[in-house]
C-alpha cells in the first residue's frame, strides 16, 4: 500500500462501476468543499495491468483504476479546468486488489450513496453472478437483499431497452414490475381492444401511452387487471389440479395447466386466457364425474342436447319426495345431470353433490310425476317401470283428466246459474262484483245503491266509447244508443261558432225536465220507475231489463 500523487489523465474508473452518470449537484458540492477544505478522504486505486500513458512527452507511466471515489475524481477534473496548476493530479491510495474486490468496493460505494437506478443495480447483480459465478443468495448477501428480491430485480433486465432507460427516472421500479407483467402476457391479450377516454385502442397501445406519460404502478395495474379480469377466466373454482390430464368426449388428452403459456397469475389468482380450452376441461371434468356416478347408481347420463332446462324434467321445487318414490320404482327414463352449483336437493347419488337426478322427458312431460300428481299408483315391478306400464298410467291419467273437466264444468255452470239469479233479482253486491270482474274497475265497489250501479255503468260505457271532437262524440254516442236499442239524441252542433252542443229537446225519461241536471238528479226525480222501486227490485219486466242490460254490458266489455 502506498500513497501517490497521480496525474488525472492516468486515472481510469473502476471497470466494474455500474453507475452510468453522476449527480451534477452532488459533484458541485464536492467541488466547493475540496476548494475550501481540500480532499478529506483519499480514494483507493490499483495499478491497471498492461495499460500505460505518456504525458507531455515523458516516459510512459502505468494507468491506475479507481476502486472507489469516482465523484471526487469528477470534482478534481472540474477544479483542474479552473485552477490547472493546483489540481492537475490527486492523491490516491494504491493497493493490490483482485477483480472481485474491485467489484465489491464499487457495489459498496454505490450502496452507501444509494444513487443507482434499479436497472443499474440489476445490471450489477447480473454481472456479479455471471463473471464471478455467484448464486442469487450470494448476490443478495452483497446487495443486502433476499435471493427472491435479487431474482425479481434482475427480471427488470427483461424489459425492452427503451423502457429500461426510463426506470428510476420517468418510471418507478413498481411501475417497471407491472410492465414486466404486461410483457409476459400473450400477444392475443395485448391486442385486445379497450375503451379509454372515448377511444377504442389495443391494450398494447394504451400501455405505450402510459409509459410516455410516466404512469404510476397503481395506474398501470388498474388497466392490466381490468383487461385480464374481463378477457380471461378466473380459475379458483375450476375443480381440477394444474397437473391433471383430462380427456375430452372424443377420448383425447387436453393439455394440462402446469406450464401452459395461456395461464397467468395476477394478485395470487390464476387466470386462463384460452376460453375454449378451459370450457373443454370443465366438460371433461363434468363427464368424468357423471361416469362415476352412473357406474355407481346404474342410472344413465342425460344426453348433452337435453341439458337445457326445458328439454328435461327437473324434480326441484317441491317434487323431491316424489323423486325418491320414482327412484324406488326404478323408472328407465331417469337420467343424471351435472349441477355446477352443487348441494341440490335432487342430488340423490351418494357422494356426488354435483349430480342431479332428472327425467329424460321434456319439462312437464314426466309420466311418473304426472301420475303421482293425479293420484295414479306407480307400477312396482322388479324390472322397474316399463313402457307398457307407463302407457297404462297415461290412460288412467287421461280418464282422470276427463272426470276433472266434467266436474269443473258442473261447478262453473251451477255458479253461473246462481249469479244470473242474483243479477235478475237486482242484488246490489252481485252487480258490484260482476262489474268489477267485467271492466276491472274497483270503483264499482263504492256504489251504495242500485241506482249508483246503473249510473256507474252508464258513465263507464260512455267514457269507453267517445273520443275526438264534438261531432265525433255525438256520432259515437248515437251509434251506442242505437246498438243498445235506444232512441238517438235529438241534439245538434253549431259549427259556425264555438262548436258547442245546443240541445233541441230538454226532456227525457218519461217527459221530466233534464236541463241543467246530472244523471243522478234525473234518476232521483219523480220519474217512473222511482229509485225506491229500483232498490227494492220491483221495477221493469225481467225480459225488458235483461235485454237492455245485456246489450249495455256487452258495450262496456268491448264486444
Amino acid at each position: 500500500m502506498s500513497i501517490q500523487e497521480i496525474e488525472l489523465d492516468r486515472i481510469l474508473p473502476n471497470p466494474f462501476q455500474t453507475r452510468n452518470s453522476e449527480d451534477a449537484e452532488h459533484i458541485q458540492n464536492l467541488v466547493e468543499s475540496i476548494r475550501m477544505h481540500g480532499l478529506m478522504q483519499m480514494p483507493t486505486a490499483r495499478i491497471s495491468a498492461g495499460k500505460e500513458i505518456s504525458i507531455n512527452g515523458s516516459d510512459p507511466k502505468p494507468m491506475v483504476e479507481l476502486a472507489f471515489g469516482h465523484s471526487r475524481f469528477a470534482a478534481f477534473k472540474i477544479l483542474r479546468e479552473q485552477m490547472p496548476a493546483s489540481f492537475g493530479s490527486m492523491p490516491l491510495n494504491i493497493v493490490e486488489l483482485t477483480d472481485l474486490q474491485m467489484f465489491e468496493m464499487a457495489v459498496a460505494e454505490n450502496r452507501e450513496r444509494k444513487d443507482l437506478t434499479p436497472i443499474e443495480e440489476a445490471k450489477a447483480m447480473q454481472r456479479y453472478q455471471d463473471e464471478f459465478k455467484k448464486t442469487s443468495a450470494e448476490v443478495g448477501k452483497l446487495f443486502h437483499l433476499s435471493d427472491s428480491a435479487v431474482r425479481g430485480k434482475m427480471r427488470l433486465l427483461d424489459l425492452p431497452v427503451e423502457i429500461q432507460d426510463k426506470v428510476g427516472r420517468e418510471l418507478t421500479e413498481g411501475a417497471a414490475r407491472e410492465l414486466l407483467t404486461f410483457e409476459s402476457l400473450p400477444d392475443v391479450l395485448k391486442a385486445e381492444k379497450i375503451w379509454i377516454n372515448g377511444q377504442n385502442i389495443t391494450l398494447k397501445e394504451r400501455i405505450a401511452e402510459m409509459v410516455q406519460e410516466g404512469a404510476s404502478q397503481d395506474e398501470l395495474k388498474k388497466v392490466i387487471d381490468s383487461t385480464v379480469e374481463h378477457k380471461a377466466t378466473e380459475m379458483s373454482k375450476r375443480g381440477w389440479k394444474n397437473t391433471d390430464e383430462l380427456l375430452n368426449r372424443a377420448g383425447e388428452k387436453i393439455r394440462m395447466c402446469k406450464g401452459c403459456p395461456w395461464m397467468i397469475t395476477r394478485n395470487d389468482t390464476n387466470y386462463c386466457l384460452d376460453k375454449k380450452c378451459y370450457e373443454s376441461k370443465q366438460d371433461a371434468l363434468k363427464l368424468a364425474v357423471l361416469n362415476q356416478a352412473s357406474l355407481l347408481s346404474g342410472i344413465a347420463i342425460l344426453d348433452e342436447d337435453k341439458e337445457e332446462y326445458s328439454h328435461h324434467t327437473s324434480f326441484n321445487y317441491g317434487h323431491e319426495a316424489k323423486l325418491k318414490e320414482i327412484l324406488e320404482k326404478r323408472c328407465e327414463n331417469l337420467r343424471l345431470k351435472f349441477n355446477k352449483y352443487g348441494n341440490s336437493s335432487t342430488a340423490l347419488v351418494e357422494g356426488f353433490e354435483n349430480v342431479d337426478v332428472v327425467c329424460d322427458k321434456r319439462a312437464g312431460q314426466c309420466t311418473c310425476l304426472k301420475a303421482m300428481q293425479s293420484g295414479v299408483d306407480l307400477a312396482s315391478g322388479e324390472q322397474g317401470i316399463t313402457e307398457e306400464e307407463r302407457k297404462e298410467m297415461r290412460r288412467q291419467m287421461k280418464e282422470q283428466e276427463r272426470i276433472d273437466r266434467e266436474q269443473r264444468k258442473h261447478i262453473e255452470r251451477q255458479t253461473e246459474i246462481a249469479l244470473t239469479r242474483g243479477l235478475m233479482d237486482h242484488c246490489l253486491e252481485a252487480w258490484k262484483t260482476a262489474l268489477g270482474k267485467l271492466i276491472y274497475d274497483k270503483e264499482s265497489e263504492k256504489c251504495g245503491s242500485f241506482l249508483e250501479v246503473l249510473e256507474f255503468i252508464s258513465k263507464r260505457v260512455v267514457s269507453h266509447t267517445t273520443w275526438g271532437d264534438n261531432r265525433s262524440v255525438l256520432r259515437q254516442c248515437n251509434e251506442l244508443l242505437e246498438k243498445c236499442g235506444l232512441a238517438k239524441l235529438d241534439l245538434v252542433i253549431d259549427g259556425d261558432e264555438a262548436e258547442q252542443i245546443e240541445p233541441v229537446s230538454q226532456t227525457s225519461l218519461g217527459g221530466a225536465e233534464i236541463a241543467g241536471k246530472s244523471l243522478m238528479e234525473v234518476f232521483e226525480a219523480d220519474v217512473e220507475p222511482a229509485s225506491e222501486e229500483l232498490d227494492k227490485g220491483t221495477w221493469a219486466p225481467e225480459e225488458e231489463f235483461s235485454e237492455c242490460t245485456a246489450k249495455t254490458l256487452k258495450v262496456a266489455h268491448g264486444k
